[in-house]
This record gives C-alpha cells, structure tokens and sequence, in this order.
C-alpha cells in the first residue's frame, strides 16, 4: 500500500545493541541513510535497546548521530501506586511485599498468578527448580555485560554495604582508576547500583560511595544465591516459607 502525502513513516529498530553486534559500521549506516534519504521523506526513526552503556555510548553519544537525536526516553521501573494497580486484585500489603522482592518491572510482576497466594508465587517462581526468576540473574549479567564475572563480584563486593571505588578495587584486587569506573557506570545506568556523596564533598569525589538498588538483585544475593543448590534439587512446594 502506498503512503499517502500527508503521512509518515516511522522506522523501528528494536534491540538494536544485538543488530549492531559484529557490525561496527551500523550506525556510520544508518547515519549515511539518514542524511541522504530518510530526513528528506518526513521519516521517523525509533532507535530502541535494553542495554543501557551501549545505547548511551554507541548512540546518544555517538560521534555518527551527533545533533540527529530529537528526543531520549530511558524507561523506569512502575511507580508504587502502578505496580499496584498491574497486580490488580493484591491487597496493598502484598502488593508492596512484591515490589520488595521483584522491585516494580511489569516483566517480573507478569509471572504473579493472581489465582495462587503470596508464598506460593514466591516460592514457585523463585525457589523451584524450573522457577521463571532463578537464573534471571545469570542471564542479566551474560547479556548486559561483556565482563559479566566481574560485574558480578562487584555486586558481591556491595552487597555487604556501600563502598567507595577504592575500597571495591581492593576488594576486586584491580587498579582503582578509569576501567573500574567504566563498570561502575555501566550498573548503574542498567540502574542495578546508585552512588552519593556527603554533602561536604565534591560530586566527583573519591569519598563517592556505591550500593545496590534493585529489589531483585537484593532478594537474590540475601535468600536465592545461598540456597542455590538446594533450589536446583527442589520440587518442594514450601522451601520458601523454610527460608
């Protein structure tokens, strides 16, 4: 079918961290048809991806799409009141209870069976061997990340409390300096960790300190990764409630 005048097209490229893998020249591409062919035909082009170093290194700050980005939308977590709303007929005690465990990801809120009781999900999605959210974390880590074992072990470095980055480079037994930094930004624009500063220091500060803030990755460091062999054996229907 033809386009009328008067509409525009809107060119998607969804997960485009995966299209442009091994293609170091995608975006010089799409930059060229941009330029020479799209702008010129009242064309919208949407660039989309879950990996959030690489949309903001490879596009937002790309040298090849420099003064080409109209608009930059980075999707958040459901506010409270939203999550709420998604799990519908939960009370709000147990709604919370949800968002403390799966943080307020609509993708992780899907797997709640609104048929079946709070523990009962926990325990079926979380502490089964088929469980949708036991390796969850493991296939976060492989796919957000090149160096995924050593984003891990800083996770693990955090987890017993915040941190500055000397004290996680001692820890990683690494230089303290620009590549450490480098993973450091990365979990925390895949919003996993935060970092602050006391209010009589610099924002650049070594004194920064780092922590972790996703829900998830906190319920699974404290209760999943502990019982990991167990979980892998289970078929129990209560090793939640055992816990």
């Amino acid at each position: 079918m033809a386009k009328s005048k008067k509409e525009n097209l809107v060119i998607v490229f969804d997960e485009i961290q995966w299209m442009a893998s091994q293609r170091t020249q995608m975006l010089s591409l799409i930059k060229y048809y941009w330029d020479n062919q799209w702008k010129q035909h009242k064309v919208s082009l949407l660039l989309c991806g879950s990996i959030a170093s690489f949309m903001v290194k490879k596009v937002i700050r790309s040298k090849a799409l420099y003064g080409r980005i109209d608009l930059e939308l980075k999707l958040q977590q459901l506010r409270p009141n939203e999550a709420t709303l998604f799990l519908r007929k939960r009370s709000l005690h147990e709604s919370l209870l949800y968002q403390m465990i799966l943080g307020r990801v609509p993708k992780y809120l899907e797997h709640i069976d609104p048929r079946k009781s709070f523990e009962m999900n926990i325990n079926q999605i979380c502490f089964q061997s088929n469980g949708i959210m036991v390796n969850e974390i493991d296939k976060i880590f492989y796919s957000q990340f090149k160096k995924s074992s050593l984003y891990a072990r800083i996770v693990t470095c955090l987890f017993s409390g915040p941190k500055t980055m000397n004290e996680i480079a001692i820890y990683l037994k690494i230089k303290s300096g620009g590549g450490l930094k480098e993973y450091l930004t990365n979990l925390e624009l895949a919003q996993y960790i935060g970092s602050d500063v006391s209010i009589d220091k610099k924002s650049n500060s070594k004194y920064k300190r780092y922590f972790l803030t996703d829900e998830f990755l906190l319920f699974y460091k404290k209760f999943m990764e502990p019982n990991k062999n167990q979980i892998q054996k289970n078929q129990d229907l209560a090793l939640f409630s055992k816990l």
